[in-house]
């Protein structure tokens, strides 16, 4: 029974009774009510004090659910299926429950291979079941397009979870870049690299950053993923390309190097989502040291690694300490490497945290991280590519201790 009748309740309703219906074997019908009639479930909106998506279950002759909002009360309706799998019989009392993170993610690697909408649909009630919140969409993925992004998008929305779409760049642009030899990256061979965007050349940054348009208003999430990771491959150090250094000179004065001419890049990137009305993320591996130009405070940074061969990469807390929020994708704890490394479920619940960074690093003030997310890759030259089945089993146990 529904105590309101907002279109986003009666959603959350018409979901939470086909679950229901699948696991009592009776779907009970929808109605909407005011007050608090006896008998039955009943779902309505109210602040709990706790953020957006804290819930109470009052358990009585009824048994009362109450979001703060609609996507509360959908976390309150996970927890009451959870109660049901275990006994139709409930006992009577109070139950009162909020996330402690914003950013409960899952990065799926979709570049190198197609999923069907079937294993996203199964993904996202599975997220959902654990009250994960957040993942990608690689729009360069294989088989992709607008149309297939936006029902993704849509399956995503109906389990309150937001698709941040990714499109990498300037590095790994495997996909758009090799058609364009005119904008890639310059080799000291004379050779060029058809995964790295030149950026010296003021054309191909133009041409990069007009692929992103048509795809910054297909998604319903308010933030976009720029990537930005391991340019113009690993380290990021640029000394196989003294040009960038030299353009970085002529560009900002002499105190500036290859650091600067990539933040700036990320920066135009950052002002053209912002006009989208959208924020944007970007991996911390080439977030160096820079006496000109800084990354723009108001991007969020998932921070994944720190390494001997990244020279002047800014630790976690120099990151913070500018201004920036922060998500942990701990590199040691959260990644999956397909037929080479599988998440290892207990060893997430004995030594993740979700304030613990690599290095097993801290930052203060602990708001500055944001959340946490799993990521995994499905790239690894020679490793059989493993079906949409065997992706889904192998991270559901990694998946039900990182929620916790």
């Amino acid at each position: 029974m529904l105590a309101s009748s907002t279109a986003e309740l009666r959603s959350v309703a018409e979901t939470f009774a086909e679950n229901l219906g699948a696991i009592t074997g009776s779907r009970p019908r929808i109605v909407s009510s005011k007050g608090t009639p006896t008998g039955g479930i009943i779902l309505r909106l109210g602040d709990q004090k706790k953020g957006p998506e804290s819930y109470r279950i009052d358990v009585d002759k009824s048994l009362v659910v109450t979001g703060t909002t609609a996507h509360g009360v959908f976390n309150a309706t996970r927890t009451v299926l959870q109660w049901l799998q275990r006994s139709h019989r409930l006992p009577t009392g109070t139950a009162l429950d909020w996330p402690v993170k914003q950013v409960r993610s899952l990065l799926i690697d979709n570049t190198p291979r197609h999923f069907s909408l079937q294993f996203w649909h199964n993904l996202f009630e599975t997220m959902a079941w654990y009250k994960l919140n957040d993942t990608n969409l690689y729009v360069d993925g294989s088989g992709m397009d607008l149309d297939q992004a936006r029902k993704i998008d849509a399956l995503a929305a109906k389990y309150f979870i937001k698709v941040v779409p990714q499109l990498n760049m300037p590095a790994h642009m495997h996909v758009m870049l090799p058609a364009h030899p005119e904008f890639q990256l310059v080799n000291k061979d004379g050779s060029r690299n058809p995964v790295a965007l030149d950026l010296t050349n003021p054309r191909a940054v133009d041409w990069a950053l007009g692929l992103l348009p048509p795809w910054l208003g297909a998604f319903s999430a308010d933030e976009w993923h720029l990537g930005s990771d391991e340019f113009p491959g690993w380290p990021g150090t640029g000394a196989d390309h003294p040009q960038l250094d030299e353009y970085a000179k002529e560009r900002f004065g002499a105190e500036a190097t290859f650091a600067d001419l990539f933040a700036d890049f990320q920066n135009r990137a950052n002002a053209l989502v912002k006009k989208h009305g959208k924020k944007m993320r970007v991996w911390n591996d080439m977030i160096r040291q820079s006496k000109v130009v800084h990354l723009d405070t108001d991007i969020s940074v998932e921070y994944w690694i720190e390494h001997d061969e990244l020279p002047g990469l800014l630790t976690a807390q120099q990151i913070a300490d500018r201004g920036h929020q922060l998500i942990n994708c701990h590199v040691d704890r959260l990644y999956y490497d397909q037929s080479r490394r599988n998440l290892d479920p207990q060893d997430i619940w004995e030594k993740f945290q979700s304030d613990l960074l690599p290095f097993n690093t801290t930052v203060t003030p602990a708001s500055a991280v944001r959340g946490a997310r799993m990521a995994i890759w499905l790239a690894w030259i020679n490793t059989p590519m493993e079906s949409d089945a065997e992706v889904l089993h192998n991270i559901v146990a990694p998946m039900q201790s990182f929620s916790q």
